[in-house]
């Protein structure tokens, strides 16, 4: 789960939060990995831009990140 301590005890992020954070991607915004294409610093939200994901996939993403793969009530 992924917590700000600045917003108090368990309490994981929105989901625009989430989108707002800034990531360490390649320039067309794919995690790092060692291919030759020059790294940069974008918000998760411009990155999924660039790889075109679409609304399901983002949710997906935000589930596992977030909840770990499911949202507890």
């Amino acid at each position: 789960m992924v917590l700000d301590i600045n917003r108090g005890e368990n309490m994981p992020l929105t989901k625009k939060e989430w989108l707002n954070e800034t990531v360490w991607v390649d320039e067309f915004g794919r995690p790092y990995n060692l291919s030759d294409v020059p790294m940069t610093y974008m918000t998760r939200s411009e990155s999924f831009k660039k790889q075109k994901f679409d609304n399901k996939k983002i949710n997906k993403l935000f589930k596992e990140e977030v909840y770990g793969g499911f949202r507890s009530v």
